[in-house]
């Protein structure tokens, strides 16, 4: 399944998370996670931006992980794990928890791989720009990794 979004990145950032989700995003950004544009709790992953704006962002679901998409198109891939039991995935910016857009999945533990593109299109103002990011998600049986891993650093 593919879901396409435009959802507002209100301070740069937009997050990903379970539906129930408690987790204090103030104690997640600090200097190292602002400048990797990425921040991680168990359910809950924050998604820095390259604009204070309306960004386009597109998630996919998948069954099993999908093929690396290595295009120069992206400046930064990364893959975290987080943990969904409500089965209910959120997407917000700046919006109401009621308002946030839900994916509904199984209930357990995704991998996401987070795509940043096109980032260098970005006005010096932070408010135009062609900047895209995706997000590949997929089931795995046990948490293997805790922190992000950069397959590209952007």
């Amino acid at each position: 399944m593919i879901y396409e979004y435009n959802i507002q990145a209100d301070y740069f950032q937009f997050v990903l998370q379970d539906e129930r989700s408690t987790a204090d995003w103030s104690t997640l950004w600090n200097e190292k996670t602002v400048a990797e544009k990425i921040a991680v709790a168990d359910d809950l992953v924050l998604i820095g931006t390259a604009r204070n704006a309306t960004v386009p962002v597109v998630v996919e679901i998948n069954d099993a992980e999908p093929p690396l998409d290595s295009a120069d198109f992206w400046n930064q891939i990364v893959e975290v794990e987080v943990a969904v039991p409500s089965g209910r995935i959120l997407l917000l910016g700046n919006t109401y928890l009621h308002d946030a857009p839900r994916i509904e999945v199984n209930p357990g533990i995704y991998r996401l791989r987070l795509f940043y593109g096109n980032l260098k299109s970005v006005s010096p103002d932070g408010l135009k720009g062609d900047d895209k990011y995706r997000v590949q998600v997929w089931p795995v049986f046990a948490r293997n990794i805790t922190q992000p891993i950069f397959v590209r650093k952007g």
